[in-house]
């Protein structure tokens, strides 16, 4: 079948003389269809991706781990701080000292303010994330249909048009844990606003005042739309200069103070983090589906064979999507038999400006393409620091990508019939939708875990939320094995807790703490009014030496508790005893147990020292050695086996395995990738504590990724720990 375009050498619709790129539609013939459709398709892409189910303000389950874990606390916390405070948005009972504000833990504050001053009236789990995700989905097919609107007034290519928009990979990639950043379309209105007829200052202050409360990476990415906007107009002469410069002091000044307030200021300096370069966009990142979003263009194999190597460059994810590559490249041969189109480019240079600087930040001074890094810039101290106010610069592209989406419908609809483009984006929809089934089903099933029950249900810590006004985790750092239980427990019971998860903190806070903490411990000067938990063994151990006679400690449900005066509570003593045979320094292990060290496993029981954060396929060490412990619960009557799977971070690694002080085994691997290895442990090793198992990984070979030129990350690596099971040695 011939496709036919339109023989017209003029676009359809003209542009009004102030704005070349994009021409606005005559007035729907039929407003409410114009208005409920949009609503209507996002809401049903929001239902068929995500199930529905999160919209229940009760359903926690799938906010219980990884990032919307830190989100959900951060709220969970706020709402029970006071209601007028200096800034508004602080959130200190949520770390304490090592927190901050409602800000970092990227808990959507426009929300958190909307909804705080009801919270006497909302049941005690309720979340607003599944609420926000929903409304993202919808605004994201509005401000989609409204922008497709200044290309065509087909009633079909900006219906199909709009779920282009909703199946685009960067917005989608973020239901794995980011809501926050789910507010693409703050992105899309921002290009609306650009291209309205007369500059709209109310709506512009609103747009970002709203992109302020929702992240900084998306009030940036406004920020740029809009100064693009303001400067094209001054320059065409539609805005005296002197009227722009009071609209900008105004606008920013209002932004800064919503910005104070919100509590974007707390950590000073601190709010520089680690990782520009590292989270990074790659030069191929439009055209590999990376992750899951294509199995004709997969990031791992097939037609491209370069990968995102560096973990980081899951940040810089701006895959188009098979259809709409088809499409982009449909519409750049229409570019290239028009040279007038380039022309109409001329008056867009503030906006062109913007995009270019936006894409070369987005890149990093780590230029990658797939697996192979081409340049490395070095950057002088105080430009680095600045530049990893935004460390995910990946993220930043995100304008770009949706100026291409914009520029290939505003070609099309100008050079074919609308009748052939709606047939050709029908004929693609499924094509895309198909491609990336496998993101998708990965998306509904982590969004379908509704229920979480907690692990804390001994009576034990129904009274300590009743005695004690805060939880000290030993030591406090961010991030630490098993926080959410106790953060959740901390914060439905009105208490503050020295950890928790933070997208920013102030390392030399974190380091004052752990020493004062440290001191604590060893002088046994336990605070009355605080409940300990242990995540490391050999404090543990101290503590059980140096605590009062009225402390009382024990292991509660997994978890290693030292509670001050415990025993001077009758109640306290009734409910939980936390008698001394409770007191055991490791905690229990049944032969045959198999311990995983990814998010959420059970490896938080049994690692030690020397670990670092856990990541969906496991735990990296941090350090020249790690180490893990527990007691073995069976009789030992054979020698054991410690059967393990870890990754090697780089070639040539050796691993001296040490039990109880014995070197057992020596590991040499000449190359990097997935090990499996059995290392026996003789039985008199095992038994020479009395069933306790010490187990270090000394790893003289660690070696950073920022020493190695491969991003800013600092930990030491060699061993990623997938998992490990020790069994009774039959060989």
């Amino acid at each position: 079948m011939t496709i036919r375009k339109k023989t017209s050498a003029k676009p359809a619709v003209q542009s009004p003389p102030s704005r070349d790129a994009a021409a606005p539609a005559p007035a729907a013939k039929h407003p409410a269809i114009d208005l409920i459709t949009p609503i209507l398709i996002g809401f049903t892409a929001f239902l068929l991706i995500t199930g529905g189910g999160i919209l229940n303000p009760v359903s926690t389950g799938w906010l219980a781990t990884g990032d919307p874990a830190q989100h959900y606390l951060g709220w969970l916390f706020f709402r029970t701080a006071p209601m007028l405070q200096q800034p508004l948005g602080l959130n200190t009972n949520f770390g304490m000292e090592l927190g901050g504000s409602i800000v970092y833990s990227d808990s959507l504050p426009l929300l958190a303010f909307l909804f705080k001053p009801f919270r006497a009236l909302l049941p005690e789990d309720f979340q607003y994330a599944g609420l926000w995700i929903c409304l993202c989905f919808v605004l994201q097919s509005v401000f989609a249909w409204k922008l497709l609107a200044k290309c065509t007034v087909d009633f079909r290519i900006k219906a199909l048009g709009s779920v282009f928009f909703l199946m685009a990979p960067p917005f989608l990639f973020r239901l794995h844990g980011h809501e926050a950043l789910m507010g693409h379309w703050l992105i899309l209105a921002g290009l609306v606003l650009y291209w309205n007829d007369e500059y709209a200052p109310r709506r512009w202050v609103a747009l970002l005042v709203a992109a302020t409360l929702v992240h900084a990476y998306l009030a940036a990415m406004t920020g740029v739309l809009w100064m693009a906007d303001l400067t094209a107009r001054v320059v065409s002469r539609r805005i005296a200069a002197a009227r722009a410069a009071a609209w900008m002091a105004g606008t920013i000044s209002l932004c800064a103070l919503v910005a104070w307030q919100a509590g974007y200021f707390v950590l000073g300096s601190a709010v520089s983090g680690g990782g520009f370069g590292y989270y990074r966009m790659n030069l191929l990142s439009m055209f590999i589906g990376y992750p899951d979003f294509s199995a004709l263009l997969p990031g791992t194999a097939g037609m491209i064979a370069l990968r995102p190597e560096s973990n980081g460059d899951y940040e810089g994810v701006s895959f188009l999507g098979v259809g709409m590559i088809v499409l982009a490249i449909m519409a750049l041969g229409e570019f290239a038999r028009d040279p007038s189109q380039a022309r109409r480019l001329r008056g867009h240079w503030p906006l062109l400006a913007g995009a270019a600087l936006l894409t070369l930040y987005a890149i990093s001074n780590h230029v990658a393409a797939g697996a192979v890094e081409l340049i490395a810039i070095p950057l002088p101290a105080i430009v680095d620091h600045v530049a990893n106010i935004f460390r995910c610069s990946g993220r930043m592209f995100w304008p770009v990508f949706y100026l291409i989406y914009l520029a290939t419908f505003r070609l099309l609809a100008a050079k074919y019939r609308p009748a052939v483009l709606a047939g050709i984006m029908a004929v693609l929809i499924p094509l895309q939708t198909a491609d990336a089934a496998e993101a998708f089903r990965a998306l509904r099933t982590k969004l379908e875990r509704l229920a979480w029950t907690t692990p804390l249900q001994s009576p034990f810590w129904a009274e300590a939320g009743k005695r004690y006004r805060n939880v000290f985790y030993v030591l406090p750092h961010n991030v630490p094995r098993g926080y959410f239980e106790l953060c959740r427990f901390a914060g439905t019971n009105g208490m503050g807790i020295n950890i928790g998860s933070f997208a920013r903190l102030d390392a030399a806070i974190e380091l004052e703490l752990g020493k004062r903490t440290l001191a604590e411990v060893h002088e046994g000067r336990f605070q009355r009014q605080a409940l300990y938990v242990f995540g490391r063994g050999d404090l543990w151990a101290e503590a059980l030496r140096t605590k009062r006679p009225s402390d009382r400690a024990g292991v509660v449900n997994g978890v290693r508790v030292l509670a001050p005066g415990w025993a001077e509570c009758p109640e306290c003593m009734r409910a939980a005893p936390l008698a001394d045979e409770d007191n055991a320094v490791l905690l229990p292990y049944r032969l045959g147990t198999k311990v995983e060290f990814g998010i959420a496993a059970n490896s938080v029981e049994f690692a030690m020292e020397g670990w670092s954060i856990p990541e969906t396929w496991g735990t990296w060490n941090d350090g020249v050695q790690a180490s893990l412990g527990m007691r073995v619960e069976d009789k030992i009557e054979w020698d054991l086996a410690l059967d393990m799977e870890f990754h090697t971070y780089t070639p040539n690694q050796t691993f001296d395995v040490v039990v109880n002080g014995t070197s057992v085994a020596k590991l040499v691997y000449e190359t990097r990738g997935r090990k499996s290895a059995h290392v026996v442990i003789p039985r008199a090793v095992a038994e020479s504590r009395g069933g306790d198992l010490r187990i270090d990984f000394r790893m003289p070979n660690a070696v950073s990724p920022l020493s190695l030129g491969q991003g800013n990350d600092p930990r030491r690596l060699a061993m990623g720990m997938v998992n490990f099971t020790i069994v009774r040695n039959l060989e």
